[in-house]
């Protein structure tokens, strides 16, 4: 019984220190985002970010800048290209010092290329 109620304590423990996984997702006209938030045990952030752009023709897009903010935190890159895949990755941490992404949290994402410009957000997809 003893054992039982060790593993059982064990269990809550680990569910109420677990981690907490949000997604967030928007689109334009020619680019999609997403960003995959996931929580460790140690209350630091991982955000794994993904632009993709929805064309046909990868090519024409050259070298871009893309920029990502919102209320906790803020990204971008200039001079960059598309992978093979259409796509750009941006990892990010925090530390504890820095404010944590929510459910509540949007993204502001503006896309440069070619003389184009395209804003949208990124929302929670709960």
């Amino acid at each position: 019984m003893k054992k039982i109620t060790l593993l059982g304590l064990g269990v809550l423990l680990l569910v109420a220190c677990g981690s907490e996984d949000m997604s967030f997702s928007g689109e334009s006209k020619n680019w999609r985002a997403t960003i995959e938030v996931s929580e460790t045990f140690n209350e630091q952030q991982t955000r794994d970010f993904e632009l993709l752009f929805k064309g046909e023709d990868q090519t024409s897009i050259g070298e871009f800048q893309y920029s990502v903010d919102s209320n906790v935190v803020g990204f971008g890159e200039n001079g960059i290209s598309l992978n093979e895949k259409g796509t750009v990755q941006n990892m990010t941490k925090s530390n504890e010092t820095n404010s944590k992404v929510t459910g509540r949290t949007d993204f502001e994402v503006i896309v440069e290329w070619n003389g184009n410009t395209e804003q949208f957000t990124l929302k929670n997809d709960e």
